[in-house]
């Protein structure tokens, strides 16, 4: 897939705004820069592009802001596999939210399967970064400790929390379950669900009392339902007494009614407004004859005003003239204005033309063209200032020609001899530079005596043959904690089992001790006691009554003696029984509890003994003596890994130097080889010194050699300056020459024309004011004789009625203004006169037909109402009256039927035939109250034996405990569950990143490599992968060839690899389903400039297998883009 263009159509702060990522030339890398400032929407745009590909979030969106969200449109351009281009956009709506450009619904699984089945979340993991996405990379691959299975899935998901996750399920497991763990769910559980069963045997419910108490509740429910049908009979005849009395008053009120009726007409009802209605048609027919007669009136005066005011027959024709003379002006005015001041004004600029002459004589003069005619000599204000740009152009040629030629020859003279040229000491130098670094092995044998130092102090303590442990192997660092871990809580708990042996011994005693002094109390006596002192009483009581003697009477006299004072003990001793039976239980409990302790301390001992096993191997493998206590392998572990270290240290910091050996070793030669071929003579002792001054005095010589050559290159310039001055002067004297070769002067020259030039304007101004007067005094003219033709026409217009004989014009009109404003005035007056007729008229007209129609309604409302002898106001009050009985008449008969329903039909009949009865209701009420007193005690007493038998059974069966004991078991199915699905899913994640550390490695690992190295040299060679114990480790390798773990590495290195890992993973994916576009937001703001140029060739690479596009803030960014990406694209965010 490749992103053509995305459009913002309403989207945030956009409107129809658009991002082209314009297609790049075949072989040149598809990457494009999108350069905008901060707070222009690079962000924005990013999320537009998600919205597309996945679709709008429900709930508020963060961009509709400027537009509501049912508004948010957003569309691309798309080159999608199998369909070449495509365009669509994406709306808000929750389905069918894909649009083609028609506006009609696509199916998502276009882009679906472009997008290979990613969803939103894992395109934003592995298509998008921004630097706090890299920072945080770097951090969490940190987490990873350098494992090459998390790293590579890192780069492949863009996932960098995978070691916390896995961390979080082995804690999700062990809060569950763990060996020999005290707070874990499951030990909490079983102490509970062992205590629930306990409590659960403690009480039973008799049948005895059962059956009493199931007797009780069905005599006392019984009796509340007997009580209950008593006071609903009541209610029912309190309720059909009320209906009875009811429907009894409402007949009487109908027959009333019926018979006052009898005096009133029979016609229909009328509305309930008709007494208004009437009222107001009554008014309004007085109202409405007032109103014709005042129209009347009105009509008489308004035609005796158009009678005194007829139309003046002259007054269109002078209003005509008098609108033609106001239209003429004069020198912009109107002539009106300018009437009584034209002659005066004629006079005076006649006068003003003449003078104007005179100055132009006076001019021709101080030119010395006397006889030349004016128009010859003039010239217009353009041309005049070509001429005088043209002298000006000449003074400032020559000026700029004389400057050149002494700047030339000043420059001339300064320059010396030339100095020789120097030798090419190219080769001389470069040899120096690759040698000079390598020359100094100082640091190298520091290191190696620094790691020759620490190996022998970590191997101090430890056996000869301690390399021959490492090489076979060291046991896990896990599983020494773990040895040290279960030894220390074993000790612990063999301790605490001590102890709670002592501990349940003593319980025991005490409670062995409360049991026999109890049994020993007097009052201690059972049942069983008093049942066999009885036996023995009845047993003496026989064998006295057979002997009658006194032995046997004594024994029956202490026989009958025990059983009182056992019965005596038995009733008084309820209490100490249920002490003593307490006692008991205690004792079974203390009993169960020292056997349990005592089971665990021999447990306990056991698996001491099978540990002791398992650490004497241990120790064999950490070079320790059998017996040595888990606590001392740790230590020792580190040691051997210290020592181990140290050694892999000290082999590679001699590798170092060696390879640091050979290269100088080469380096020297191929310096020495240089200095030969420039026979400098260069010994082996004094190189050094030998080469850097021959280079230092190489350099001073070429700076001088490159001054000199810069110097004559100046003054080439500068005689080439004074050559271009030569043809500018040139041109600038053949321009003068065309433009000054028509003028009439005796003096054609520079100099004369630049003289004659003010004398030339100062014509010009003169010649133009003379031809402006001569077109103002044939204006003056033209306006004279119109007013005096306009005059006559107004006289000859009057002439039939006044007499116009001597007068001025402006006497004739205003003669004819003052008679047309007294036409217009009498105009104005008869119009307002006709038109307030007309409305008086039509007002007229239409209060006649309201009239009629006022008095036809009123007719209507008495039509078939009876007398019509009354006045419309009083037959009108008496047909509402007859109404209002009719009504009440209605409204009694709808009560009577409505107090009948749902009343008992026996009942009413009953109470019916007893009215009127006004004793009845205070009777009824009181049954009502007693039977409702009985009932509330019935069943306030079925309620208590209810309660009391449900309490009986809750005590007995305890169903709150059965509920918790429910819950929790079925709560530790679910953990259980859940605890293992947590283990093994640690172990599928732990197989499955190996295995992708299998898979991937080669391919992967070189393209790491490869970008790594590209952003970090010189200070990185390189990374690789250690085989140890807990599994393979990505490490780092610098400069100096040494390994760097990835945790020992600085954060923004960590970013870099995180980077790296990126973009072997995007390469990875695209080898494998297709591109998709990579965005990259401003991810180099901490990078310095060598490392923004490599990370900008590798998105070249991205672009060489996909689409890169880089989104960023920074100008310089952008430049240096331009240089490092060949075909580059630049686009500004839009507006």
């Amino acid at each position: 897939m490749r992103l053509n263009a995305l459009h913002l159509i309403r989207y945030g702060n956009f409107e129809d705004a658009e991002i082209v990522f314009p297609v790049p030339a075949r072989d040149t890398p598809d990457v494009t820069v999108v350069y905008g400032p901060n707070e222009a929407g690079k962000s924005t745009a990013f999320h537009a592009l998600l919205d597309i590909f996945f679709g709008f979030r429900a709930g508020t969106h963060p961009y509709a802001f400027r537009f509501e969200r049912s508004d948010l449109l957003v569309g691309a351009d798309l080159d999608l596999p199998g369909r070449g281009a495509t365009v669509l956009r994406r709306n808000s709506k929750r389905s069918q939210s894909l649009l083609d450009t028609h506006n009609r619904p696509v199916a998502d699984a276009i882009l679906a399967s472009a997008l290979h089945g990613l969803t939103r979340e894992e395109f934003e993991e592995r298509f998008s970064l921004d630097e706090r996405g890299l920072r945080d990379g770097g951090e969490r691959i940190a987490s990873a400790k350098g494992d090459l299975g998390q790293l590579l899935h890192a780069g492949v998901s863009g996932l960098t929390g995978i070691s916390e996750t896995l961390n979080a399920l082995l804690e999700r497991a062990d809060k569950f379950h763990k060996k020999h763990g005290r707070a874990t769910e499951l030990k909490q559980a079983n102490d509970r669900l062992k205590q629930i069963s306990r409590e659960l045997r403690a009480d039973r419910l008799t049948s005895e009392r059962e059956r009493i108490l199931r007797q009780d509740r069905e005599q006392k429910t019984a009796l509340f339902e007997a009580e209950n049908l008593a006071l609903v009979t009541a209610q029912k005849r309190r309720l059909a007494a009320t209906a009875a009395s009811t429907w009894f008053d409402r007949t009487e009120e109908m027959e009333r009614l019926a018979e006052a009726l009898k005096d009133y007409p029979s016609g229909p009802d009328q509305p309930r407004d008709a007494a208004e209605r009437v009222a107001a048609l009554v008014e309004k027919v007085s109202s409405l004859e007032a109103r014709i007669t005042e129209a009347d009136d009105d009509v008489a005066g308004l035609d005796q005003i158009i009678e005194e005011n007829p139309a003046d027959t002259l007054a269109p024709a002078l209003n005509a003239e008098l609108e033609r003379l106001d239209q003429m002006t004069v020198d912009g005015a109107p002539l009106m204005d300018r009437a009584t001041t034209a002659r005066a004004d004629l006079d005076r600029r006649t006068a003003d033309r003449d003078a104007l002459a005179m100055e132009i004589s006076t001019a021709q003069a101080r030119l010395s063209v006397s006889g030349t005619a004016v128009a010859d000599l003039v010239l217009e204000t353009a041309e005049l200032e070509e001429i005088a740009e043209a002298v000006e152009a000449c003074r400032m040629a020559s000026e700029a020609l004389n400057t050149a030629k002494a700047v030339a020859d000043a420059a001339r003279a300064r320059e010396g001899e030339a100095p020789s040229e120097p030798q090419d000491l190219t080769l001389l130098r470069d040899a120096f530079e690759a040698w000079r670094p390598v020359s100094d092995l100082t640091t190298f044998e520091t290191e190696r005596e620094q790691t020759l130092a620490r190996l022998t102090k970590a191997a101090a303590d430890l056996p000869a043959d301690w390399t021959g442990l490492v090489d076979a192997g060291l046991p896990a660092p896990e599983t020494l904690d773990k040895a040290a871990r279960e030894w220390s809580d074993l000790s612990s708990d063999i301790a605490a089992a001590k102890s709670n042996v002592e501990e349940r011994s003593k319980e025991l005693e005490d409670a062995t001790a409360d049991v026999s002094a109890l049994q020993a109390a007097p009052e201690a006596v059972d049942v069983a006691t008093t049942e066999e002192t009885r036996r023995h009483r009845d047993l003496a009581w026989t064998r006295h009554r057979d002997d009658l003697s006194d032995p046997s009477a004594d024994q029956f006299e202490a026989a009958m003696r025990a059983d009182d004072s056992a019965r005596a003990h038995f009733m008084a001793g309820a209490e100490i029984r249920l002490r003593r039976l307490e006692a008991q239980r205690r004792e079974k409990t203390a009993k169960a509890r020292f056997e349990t302790a005592e089971a665990r301390l021999a447990d306990l001992i056991d698996r001491r003994e099978s540990l002791s096993e398992v650490h004497s191997r241990l120790s064999a493998r950490l070079g320790l003596e059998a017996g040595t206590t888990p606590a001392a392998f740790g230590p020792r572990h580190q040691t051997l890994s210290a020592a181990a270290n140290a050694a892999a240290d000290h082999s590679n910091a001699q590798a170092a130097l060696d390879t640091r050996r050979h290269r100088e070793v080469a380096l020297r030669t191929e310096l020495m080889e240089a200095a030969r071929a420039l026979d400098l003579g260069v010994g082996k002792g004094d190189m050094a010194a030998r080469v850097q001054r021959v280079l230092t005095l190489e350099e001073s010589d070429r700076k001088a050699w490159s001054r000199w050559r810069d110097s004559q290159k100046a003054i080439d310039k500068l005689d080439d300056d004074a050559l271009v001055k030569k043809d500018d002067l040139k041109r600038a004297e053949l321009e003068f020459e065309r433009l000054t070769s028509s003028l009439p002067l005796p003096d054609r020259s520079v100099e004369g024309v630049r003289t004659a030039l003010p004398h030339l304007r100062n014509l010009l101004r003169l010649h133009t004011d003379h031809q402006r007067l001569d077109e103002r005094i044939e204006t003056l003219q033209r306006a004279i004789s119109a007013l005096s033709e306009g005059a006559e026409r107004l006289a000859k217009i009057l002439g039939a009625t006044e007499d116009q004989g001597g007068r001025e014009p402006i006497q004739t009109i205003d003669q004819a203004r003052i008679r047309v404003a007294a036409a217009t005035r009498a105009d104005e007056k008869r119009g307002d006169a006709e038109s307030r007729r007309d409305k008086l008229m039509a007002t007229r007209h239409r209060h006649n037909t309201d009239l009629e129609t006022a008095r036809n309604e009123l007719d209507d409302r008495f039509k078939g109402q009876g007398d019509d002898s009354l006045a419309p106001s009083d037959r009108i009050a008496r047909l509402v009256e007859r109404d209002r009985l009719r009504a009440e008449h209605l409204t009694a008969d709808r009560d009577r039927q409505q107090a009948i329903v749902g009343v008992d039909e026996d009942l009413f009949g009953e109470e019916l035939g007893l009215m009127p009865d006004a004793s009845r209701g205070p009777v009824l009420e009181q049954q009502v109250q007693d039977a409702q007193e009985s009932r509330d005690s019935a069943r306030d007493a079925a309620r208590e034996a209810e309660r009391l038998y449900r309490e009986a059974f809750d005590a007995a069966d305890r169903s709150d405990l059965v509920t918790e004991q429910a819950t929790l078991l079925e709560a530790l199915r679910n953990g259980g569950r859940q605890a293992v699905v947590a283990r093994l899913g640690v172990l599928a994640a732990r197989g499955a990143l190996r295995r992708l550390a299998e898979e991937r490695r080669s391919d992967m690992l070189r393209d790491v490599e490869a970008a790594f190295v590209t952003m970090t040299k010189p200070k990185w060679r390189g990374v690789e992968v250690w085989s140890q114990v807990e599994g393979e480790k990505l490490v780092g390798i610098d400069a100096d060839g040494d390994k760097v773990p990835v945790d020992k590495m600085s954060t923004g290195t960590m970013g870099q690899l995180y980077f790296a890992l990126r973009l072997a993973g995007y390469r990875s994916f695209a080898r494998d389903l297709g591109p998709l576009p990579m965005i990259l937001d401003d991810i180099m703001e901490t990078f310095d400039d060598t490392r923004a140029r490599a990370a900008l060739q590798l998105c070249a690479e991205i672009g060489a297998s996909g689409q890169a596009i880089l989104f960023t803030h920074h100008a310089h960014l952008v430049e240096m883009a331009q240089t490092a990406v060949p075909g580059v694209s630049i686009v500004d965010m839009p507006a």
